[in-house]
Formats: C-alpha cells, structure tokens, sequence
C-alpha cells in the first residue's frame, strides 16, 4: 500500500490521534499534537475538538532505531559515498527508521577505515539525519562461524592489529559499536580498552563456550550480535554464549525476518531474555526494498529470493536480509509475540542501548516526531518526519 511521508517544518501544527505507544512499553489511546519540531503534548483525554469522545483505530508508533544494518535501497555501506549514504538515510526515514547504526563487513583493516571516515563524513554533511555511528562488524572473529563475512579478512586481534583499530576508532570518533569473538588470543584485552572508551562490545561470530563468553562479558562486552546465529549453540549441557547472555543480564539482537530465526525461538527469546533486554534488528543489506535478483554484500556476491538473502557461492549461507526493521517488527509480532513487546525491542530498548532515549524510543511530551501511523493490520499508513 502507499504510504504518506511528511516532513514536518518548523511552526508546523500537527495533531495525531491513535493507540500511542507510551514510555511504559503500553498503548493508550490519545492525541499526539506536534509542534516547533518537538512533541509539545500527548493528550489522553479522547475528546476531540468539538467535545464527543474519540475511539481511535490506528496505531502510533515512535521511529524506529536499528542498531545493525548493512544498507538498503541499492547502497552498500562498505562502498558507499556519502551521497549514497544520504540516499540511504532518506530510504531509512521514510520507512519509519530515525536512528541506525551503519554496519562494516569483515574488511581489511584500511578498507574499515575508509567506511568509517564516509560515515563521519555524512554525519558531518548537515544532510544525513538518522545516521548515529558506525558498527563495526569484525575484522576480530572465528573463521570457523563467518558466516557470510569473508573469511579471507579474519584476524586475530594482535596488539598491533587491535591498535591500528583503536586507532581507526580515535580518528573516527563516530564509531558506536564493535562485534568480536571473545575467545580470540588479545580479545578480552581489546575488550576493557574498547569499553573504557564507551564503545559498546558486542559478542558475534564466535565459537565461545559458555566460560570463555562469560569472561567476555566480565571484560566489558555487553551484547550479543544476532542471536542463534554464526555462534555456539545453545545446549542444555553447553549453553554457549546465548546461556552467558542470560545469566549477565546483557543485550541482545534479533533478527526476526522469518529466517535467521525460527518463531518459536523468537518466541521464547522474549520469554526468556524480557522485553527489557530484546533489540530487534534488521541486519539488511542493499538488496532491501528491491526486487529479487543478485547484489553485494561487502566483497561477498548475494542472492535474493522473495525477501531471503545467501551467498552466491554456498546458497545454504543466510547473508544479512532482505527486510527492513519495520517489516521485522511485524515479522515478530505476525510470529506471536506481544506487539508492545516486539514495538519497545524496536524503539525503547535500542534507544537505551545508543544514550538516545532522551530524544527518541517513545512518544512522551519534548521528544523528536518522527512517527509512524499504522492500521490494525500493521501496515504502514503515514510517516511523519
């Protein structure tokens, strides 16, 4: 269905009456009235102007945050300029995404930095909006669960490899997040002089038992990048890094674009993480919002069916996806799980997890718009901007 896309200008005036997803991870009807670019009110009376009593139908959701993603709409985030990353970010907004972080592949060291200093560069354009950082995934991880990294560009983090990345992070300066398997030789290490920075670590790609990925954890990591995949499994007698995640309480994303992750395990991820500590995540590469046919993922040549993503040359290897975060959003609650839940693992809890959620993550009076309306059906009816 089409979809209505406002940008909101100064002095504008705008009303919104729907289910409001509030700070509390609940909806309530009421009316959101937008003005000199902020929320100046969430009024929850349900009186409209001439004093009945409305029911709305339609729900309002705040913009989401996708903490993971490698690009959309044709761009690749390992080559794009920063005209394409502007493209990226126009993609981005008008699908109800105002806050992402842009993913690296596993590249040399030279080609990270490369990706690294366009992202500062189109945050620095006046013409990029939702771009927050940069995530990099990798060079730092087990061959043996690359994925659809190459595996040609693993590296153990040395002390010089691991300086030249805090060195590409220094000059950065816009870098977010950092994925790495913590049983690597100089990971843990890498860990404490990364946390003390306030780049956040996140465990992926990884053979790490269950100790080896608490030590992780008690280095300073404090997040898992896409769950299930790409890592030990979880056993009832080895319960790997998902069994770690749990007992220290860290978070941890989630791919629920219906093939990453099986529903009844997104289902039960809730149950058993919270929907405090659950971050949907898109993972999504330039193949997204286009039609079926071959792209690139970083160096990798991809292949996409209907909205599933594999390596050209092993069809058996998932390769990001082919949805944006919204479409995962819905993915999940189409999968069972609590709408409010699956909203706050898409808005609240990433904007947590960036020190955004002063501005963003829930509609509440002073914050940024940047709304999205649906229907009862989870379609997309109007993004306001």
């Amino acid at each position: 269905m089409d979809v209505e896309v406002n940008y909101f200008k100064k002095l504008d005036r705008k009303m919104v009456r729907g289910k409001v997803f509030c700070a509390d991870g609940k909806f309530r009807q009421g009316t959101v009235i937008l003005e000199d670019n902020e929320i100046v009110d969430v009024d929850f009376s349900l009186a409209d102007l001439n004093g009945g009593i409305i029911v709305p139908t339609k729900y309002i959701l705040p913009g989401l945050i996708d903490i993971h993603m490698h690009g959309a709409n044709g761009i690749d985030g390992s080559v794009a300029s920063i005209d394409d990353l502007v493209r990226l970010d126009k993609y981005e907004r008008e699908h109800g995404v105002v806050s992402y972080l842009l993913a690296t592949m596993t590249l040399p060291l030279e080609q990270i930095d490369d990706v690294c200093q366009n992202i500062a560069g189109a945050m620095a354009s006046g013409e990029v909006f939702g771009l927050r950082g940069a995530y990099i995934e990798g060079p730092f991880i087990n061959k043996n669960k690359c994925g659809a990294q190459n595996s040609e560009n693993a590296l153990i983090p040395s002390e010089e490899n691991a300086d030249k990345l805090i060195s590409i992070i220094d000059k950065c300066r816009r870098v977010r997040c950092v994925a790495l398997a913590p049983e690597l030789g100089g990971s843990e290490q890498l860990i404490r002089t990364l946390s003390d920075k306030g780049v956040i670590v996140s465990i992926a790609h990884t053979e790490a038992d269950y100790n080896q990925a608490i030590a992780g954890f008690e280095a300073g990591a404090s997040q898992v990048t896409h769950l299930y995949n790409a890592m030990s499994s979880f056993n009832h007698r080895n319960p790997g890094v998902v069994g770690a995640a749990f007992d220290k309480s860290k978070y941890v994303e989630l791919i629920a674009d219906g093939y990453h992750v099986n529903d009844a395990v997104v289902r039960s991820t809730f149950a058993m993480f919270g929907d405090d500590r659950v971050i949907l995540v898109s993972d999504s590469t330039m193949a997204t919002g286009l039609d079926e046919g071959n792209y690139w993922l970083g160096d990798n040549e991809i292949i996409v069916k209907g909205n599933k993503a594999v390596l050209k040359d092993d069809e058996k290897v998932l390769a990001g996806s082919a949805s944006n975060l919204f479409d995962c959003m819905v993915s999940a609650i189409k999968m069972g799980v609590d709408p409010a839940k699956a909203v706050k693992a898409a808005t609240i809890n990433p904007a947590k997890r960036l020190n955004i959620d002063m501005m963003y993550g829930s509609i509440e009076k002073g914050k940024m718009p940047g709304l999205i309306v649906t229907n009862d059906k989870w379609e997309i009816e109007q993004v306001i901007l």
